[in-house]
């Protein structure tokens, strides 16, 4: 649980950029409204505690705040009975403790060659992840078109954001999605099959491209 403390800690230190550009709009009335669903599993208690000491899903909600919604939208942390998910559904965005607890089970030791810190290494995943699932809230509510596959988009969407942010955060944070794709793709025990392929989401060596195109854009 140590890692999880470190994380809400580091999380106003990797985007301070963005917070600030959306400082003007935080006075203005949101639509994102935020919860922390106490968890079923009680080892997810320290997860549960430490978000919200830190008021992580509340610095996500002033992120989320200059996008003009058409209607509300609730952005949660909450048990998914075993499930290391996030998803969004009917305007709700759900981030399962599952899934944070399984970036912890999955970082390194320590900062790798490639320079990603055992920090970055949670943080980058979760943030693009909330990114992820808040684009497709987008594509539904503003009823935006997408070409091609929509989870295809809504990685760019989240890349997209993140780029805007300073040049040493936006390597970190996507050093560490990149690192968390590699460690997928590395875990897989056979070659993908056609039917990874048809999947609505890319292989994880797939996306560990995109991470790595867009990081080179930074330099």
């Amino acid at each position: 649980m140590k890692a999880v403390v470190v994380l809400v800690v580091t999380w106003t230190v990797l985007v301070p950029q963005i917070l600030t550009r959306a400082q003007a709009a935080a006075d203005r009335d949101s639509r994102v409204s935020v919860s922390y669903v106490p968890p079923k599993d009680p080892a997810h208690r320290a997860i549960y505690e430490q978000l919200g000491q830190r008021r992580f899903l509340e610095k996500l909600q002033r992120l989320l705040t200059p996008f003009r919604l058409p209607r509300a939208l609730l952005v949660k942390v909450e048990g998914c009975d075993g499930d290391a998910n996030a998803f969004y559904e009917n305007d709700v965005i759900t981030v399962c403790y599952e899934y944070i607890e399984g970036l912890r089970k999955t970082m390194p030791a320590e900062t790798t060659a490639a320079g990603v810190a055992p920090i970055d290494a949670i943080v980058g995943p979760l943030f693009d992840t909330c990114l992820h699932e808040f684009a497709h809230a987008l594509f539904e509510m503003l009823r935006l078109p997408v070409l091609g596959r929509e989870e295809d988009a809504a990685d760019q969407v989240s890349a997209y954001i993140m780029l805007q942010l300073g040049k040493v955060e936006v390597r970190r944070l996507i050093g560490g999605v990149a690192y968390a794709y590699k460690t997928e793709a590395e875990a897989a025990t056979k070659p993908p099959t056609m039917t990874h392929f048809a999947d609505v989401h890319g292989t994880p060596a797939q996306r560990l491209l995109q991470c790595v195109v867009h990081c080179l854009r930074r330099r």
